[in-house]
């Protein structure tokens, strides 16, 4: 299919966390069903990437955290009540110790794993497969398995391609950072595996003793104030990377947080990019956002270079997404020809209608409105 920024069909992937794991007790994420349904839009996501699902090694299976989240798969398949349309993919992790690098090494356990997939697949109904695996190679710094990644991507192609029944979908999550993306990543072969990518052009910047720096979390372009390494981390540069790489602009589905990275100020006055910060403080929401920014002594900040916000008080930076800097990254997504917008996630969105007039998932539409 030929993309442009004239005439296109973009998706928009929307990826669900739901609260059965320490992962998204760790993640700070929210699934409150009965809201999140109750409000949601037919067609505020194009695709759904339910997570997480885990990888088992040692049954060559997939396996979820808990028993209820099976009533969960039963709940999501409203969403094919609001959207006959929407697909909805189990996104993969690992269970631990290594599971999907254990599986993606050894023939035998690659085809078990392909078919024990297809057969969850088949009995949740899932229209398709996301790996979330960060990252092979870079992580381990095992080099093999960056090829093991494109021997598993091959099997599952084989067995989710050849079903007599139904042609599932096969995505994976990618890193947007490109010192992990050599070493983790033949992108070519992914190219003739997957459906599309999802890349995570987000958590770009953290709290390091290291680096005890304020900094964007998914900035579009480089900040003024950018330097070496640091004008490489940002959504522009990451997309061009993977497409210079030889990935099809059109799979290239690029990544916007709902989420904050904040950090505690070392002195109020130094309140800009790359101020000196004592550590992190957390993670907020969308509606948290808003909230922190509806508080005495709080502060919205534009940075015309990066072009996205940040905030802070006398003590707590922020750097988020609102609909400012959305309609900037979806107006570039399109007018540069990639294939639409991932969110992580559609939880964190405002799904309650806290930010702005009762308006729920105000991040969502701005994406669908302009990516439609």
């Amino acid at each position: 299919m030929f993309f442009s920024s004239i005439s296109c069909a973009h998706k928009r992937v929307c990826y669900l966390t739901i609260d059965h794991s320490p992962f998204d007790v760790m993640n700070g994420s929210i699934f409150d069903k009965g809201n999140l349904f109750e409000k949601y839009e037919a067609d505020l996501c194009t695709h759904i990437n339910v997570m997480p699902i885990y990888a088992d090694a040692s049954s060559s299976s997939l396996r979820v955290w808990t028993e209820d989240v099976y009533d969960v798969f039963k709940d999501i398949q409203k969403f094919r009540k609001i959207n006959p349309e929407i697909k909805i993919l189990a996104t993969i992790l690992d269970m631990g110790a290594k599971s999907l690098a254990i599986i993606a090494q050894n023939k035998t356990m690659r085809k078990k794993f392909a078919q024990n997939s297809l057969l969850f697949l088949e009995t949740h109904n899932f229209d398709g497969i996301d790996f979330d695996w960060e990252f092979p190679a870079w992580t381990s710094k095992i080099e093999k398995e960056k090829e093991d990644f494109i021997s598993l991507l091959k099997e599952m192609h084989r067995v989710l391609k050849s079903n007599p029944s139904k042609e599932y979908l096969l995505t994976s999550a990618v890193a947007g950072d490109y010192t992990i993306i050599n070493p983790a990543y033949q992108v070519k072969a992914m190219d003739k595996y997957l459906d599309w990518i999802n890349l995570m052009t987000y958590a770009f910047n953290n709290w390091f003793w290291y680096w005890p720096f304020t900094g964007h979390n998914a900035p579009l372009f480089s900040s003024k104030t950018d330097i070496m390494y640091l004008k490489r981390i940002n959504m522009a540069y990451a997309c061009k990377y993977w497409h210079s790489k030889g990935m099809p602009k059109e799979k290239i589905i690029v990544g916007i947080p709902t989420y904050t990275h904040n950090f505690k100020l070392v002195n109020p006055r130094l309140h800009g990019v790359h101020a000196p910060a004592w550590g992190p403080a957390g993670e907020w929401n969308v509606a948290e956002v808003c909230n922190f920014l509806n508080q005495s002594g709080s502060h919205r900040a534009w940075d015309g270079k990066a072009h996205v916000p940040y905030a802070y008080n006398t003590s707590i930076w922020i750097t988020f997404e609102d609909q400012e800097s959305a309609v900037e990254k979806a107006e570039w997504i399109r007018d540069n020809g990639f294939g639409g917008s991932m969110t992580y996630n559609l939880n964190n969105d405002d799904y309650q209608g806290v930010c702005k007039e009762g308006k729920p998932f105000i991040l969502h539409k701005v994406l669908r409105d302009i990516l439609m």
